[in-house]
């Protein structure tokens, strides 16, 4: 009865287990395709989303780069709410108890907020306040830049109540602003992107320092102060001619919570590869860093951290890397289980076949007493109930045939 019950309890383990597993492939394969979501074609963003599919393809993945101007919203596609999105960048002020899905998976660099001024502006505007009534241009209005932007210029009393505001494509701002149609224009790119480098090197255009960089910093923490060098767009020609200081936000990689380890840890190859070096604002070695985000880091990404990828990412592919990672404990409990299950088969067996040769000899010892006259006592009547109830679960005639000899003798109708 014992083992008809611990056979069909092992079934059953079996089938829930495999049940589960085969509900469970979805999650145990990578996402097809991998999408990551990016600002504006030509920003900054765009152009780092370019380089993570190069590398995710080589690796194996399909990728798609999916541009959004309202780079705002990305957060919010990764959390779930609205096109799935796998992977996107962050440069904003967060509160993390609104995104419960998404993770943080490092810190990749700091973008600077560039304000470009028209020549006619120059010798004008001596700080931000002076911007006051300008017509100034940025990019959309749910873009980071445009975000960071109206925080820092809040801050200096300039306002769309006071000024103009307007808001275009990131491309079409800049021509705009270099075809003179604005008095200044604020974007916030890397120091070396083609079209920050192409505003800074314009001839009608000209970038002022912000000596309050600091102080602008302390009251906005998402943001940091930054240093450009002389020649930070054009050493030739020192552009800028003079050291400028300004602030910038740090850009954050943020990640759906349970996306597949082996995107996850291929994603955080590349970004050592690509932002492990010094820039014109940047260390060597600063990025990436899972310090100064506002997002819980990703518990996936603080071990590669430490340990680099796991064994078992880096010997096989993404189906039976995970499947082993997440499965692998429950298959040995499993292969213990039915081991075990077979030990004390084993083990019954061995019972089964000792308790009835013990019942035979016992049954010829009592034949052989009875034989000799001797009457049975207390210990040997406790004998013979043992081995009659060994015997009668066998169908053994030998046995059954000196068990009613033996029980007839002793107890005589």
């Amino acid at each position: 009865m014992f083992r008809r019950i611990l056979r069909a309890t092992a079934f059953l383990a079996a089938s829930v287990l495999l049940i589960g597993f085969v509900l469970d492939v979805p999650r145990l394969s990578p996402p097809n395709p991998v999408v990551i979501e990016t600002g504006p074609v030509g920003g900054s963003y765009h152009s780092n989303a370019l380089r993570y599919a190069q590398h995710l393809t080589a690796a194996g993945f399909k990728v798609e780069v999916r541009p959004n101007p309202q780079s705002l919203d990305s957060i919010g596609h990764v959390n779930g709410d609205g096109p799935k999105t796998h992977i996107a960048f962050t440069a904003q002020a967060i509160d993390g108890t609104k995104f419960p899905n998404v993770r943080s998976v490092g810190v990749i660099q700091t973008q600077p907020l560039f304000t470009f001024l028209h020549k006619r502006l120059e010798g004008r505007v001596r700080t931000l306040a002076d911007l006051k009534g300008a017509r100034l241009v940025m990019p959309p209005e749910r873009s980071a830049t445009s975000e960071a932007a109206r925080a820092v210029l809040a801050l200096f009393g300039v306002d769309p109540g006071n000024t103009s505001f307007t808001y275009l494509p990131i491309a079409e701002a800049a021509a705009e602003l270099k075809a003179g149609n604005y008095d200044a224009g604020l974007f916030m790119l890397t120091a070396d992107n083609p079209l920050a480098v192409a505003l800074g090197t314009e001839s009608t255009l000209w970038l002022p320092s912000l000596p309050a960089a600091p102080a602008v910093a302390g009251k906005l923490p998402w943001l940091r102060a930054v240093h450009l060098p002389v020649g930070t767009f054009d050493i030739g020609r020192s552009l800028p001619p003079q050291e400028v200081e300004a602030v910038g936000a740090m850009v954050n990689v943020v990640v759906r919570e349970d996306l597949h380890p082996a995107v996850l840890f291929e994603l955080l190859r590349a970004m050592d590869g690509f932002h492990g070096g010094a820039t014109l604002v940047n260390r060597a070695g600063e990025f990436p860093s899972l310090t100064s985000t506002e997002l819980q880091p990703h518990p996936l990404a603080a071990e590669y951290r430490k340990t680099g990828v796991p064994w078992l990412y880096l010997n096989f592919s993404p189906f039976p890397a995970r499947m082993f990672d997440n499965y692998l404990l429950i298959f040995i409990a499993l292969v213990l289980l039915v081991e075990g299950y077979k030990v004390w088969y084993y083990l019954c067996e061995l019972w089964e076949e000792a308790s009835e040769r013990f019942a035979m000899w016992a049954l010829k010892r009592l034949d052989r007493l009875i034989d000799r006259g001797i009457p049975l006592g207390r210990t040997s009547r406790s004998l013979l109930s043992f081995a009659e109830h060994v015997i009668l679960r066998h169908e053994a005639a030998r046995g059954h045939e000196l068990l009613g000899r033996v029980r007839s003798r002793v107890d005589p109708e």
